[in-house]
């Protein structure tokens, strides 16, 4: 003989099934609903936090390399506008180049003339950061001869 079973058995049977106290006390099931609620809510504000500060850093990090280069940018066109002043003037420019970077960085030989190592300070977007420093010289080629 097979049980039979009615709609109000399998209702009562699902709710045994998915009540985690069916004696029907809900503390305990609600302090473990609280708890495992405040711990998700906590995750997501650590994680909030984090990205909060990494974005923070990234956003710095980009303004200064941005800085840089305009910096560089800015010193190259001053550079070449001083050049094209010497030409158009119907001279060549004269002069030595430093050897290295390092001596035009160092300032240790600056070279001459045209050619000499040059500095251009710039405005740091940041207040906490000093200011943009470029260095820029010439390395003559053909002599310094127009071709």
């Amino acid at each position: 003989m097979k049980p039979k079973f009615n709609a109000v058995s399998n209702i009562r049977l699902t709710l045994f099934l998915f009540s985690r106290n069916p004696k029907g006390n809900p503390r305990g099931y609600m302090l473990f609903l609280v708890v495992s609620l405040l711990i998700t809510l906590s995750g997501l504000l650590v994680a909030y936090a984090i990205l909060a500060k990494v974005n923070s850093l990234s956003a710095k990090g980009t303004a200064t390399g941005n800085s840089g280069f305009y910096g560089a940018e800015g010193a190259l066109n001053m550079r070449v506008e001083e050049l094209r002043d010497v030409f158009l003037s119907d001279r060549n420019p004269s002069g030595t180049s430093p050897s290295s970077l390092n001596q035009c960085l160092q300032q240790t030989s600056m070279g001459s003339g045209d050619f000499r190592c040059k500095v251009a300070s710039f405005a740091s977007p940041d207040k906490n950061m000093a200011n943009i420093m470029a260095y820029s010289y010439v390395v003559p080629k053909n002599g310094g001869v127009a071709i």
